[in-house]
């Protein structure tokens, strides 16, 4: 059983857009993730995964309710403060890589280490770590507008955990893939796993929900199942 507490949690989360008519996407979630777990945020569209989602990786804010952070109520810091959390505790993989097309590989990577303070040393050790653990050492002076699909998205992963967070975000990470390339893509995030990460994946995709410790299913921005696999 797990006891200590979690790494990120939502405690009765709210969250509305304004209309007209207003959207109310969250309506009193709690979610919990503890150090190691894979969890995997399930339901129809629209039902308030991505949404979930961005809360929980610090890049929106509740209506109502909390978002804890090892426990500590994150929920008013301001956008600065929000910021550094997430480029020093958090990784993001989304279905748009986001790459800067003219910039290499290598330069593409570094860029998730631009909220820590490291030597240009250290930086260079931990770039090519990254880039050699999602194979693509022959491609690391390589230009990201001549990748391929496949490439872009291990350097979109590669940049997502090079400054080894302990919470990974996944959007649908399998989305645009085939059934192989994406089998591969699942087994290079499992292979990035340690004991102290934590990965939150939102998916459509039974295979991928099959991988995880838990499935958390999300309707009407609620929670309605929660189960260890």
């Amino acid at each position: 059983m797990i006891t200590a507490a979690p790494v990120i949690a939502l405690d009765g989360v709210h969250r509305s857009f304004a209309g007209p008519p207003q959207v109310d996407a969250l309506r009193g979630l709690d979610l919990r993730v503890h150090a190691g777990e894979s969890v995997a945020l399930i339901g129809p569209s629209g039902a308030g995964k991505s949404t979930a989602l961005n809360m929980l990786g610090l890049l929106d804010t509740p209506t109502r309710g909390r978002v804890l952070l090892d426990g500590q109520d994150i929920s008013n810091l301001g956008d600065d403060e929000l910021s550094r959390l997430r480029g020093q505790e958090l990784g993001f993989i989304f279905q748009s890589f986001h790459l800067i097309p003219y910039r290499t590989v290598l330069q593409n990577v570094a860029l998730g280490l631009r909220y820590t303070t490291r030597t240009r040393a250290i930086t260079t050790h931990r770039v090519r770590d990254a880039v050699s653990a999602v194979g693509l050492d022959a491609r690391r002076n390589a230009r990201c507008s001549d990748l391929s699909g496949g490439e872009a998205q291990r350097v979109a992963i590669a940049r997502a955990v090079v400054h080894r967070p302990r919470l990974l975000l996944a959007d649908e990470p399998t989305g645009n893939l085939d059934s192989a390339r994406g089998a591969q893509i699942l087994d290079l995030l499992d292979s990035l796993r340690t004991d102290e990460s934590s990965r939150i994946t939102v998916t459509h995709d039974p295979a991928v929900a099959e991988r995880a410790d838990r499935v958390i299913e999300i309707i009407d921005g609620q929670s309605v199942s929660d189960d260890m696999q």
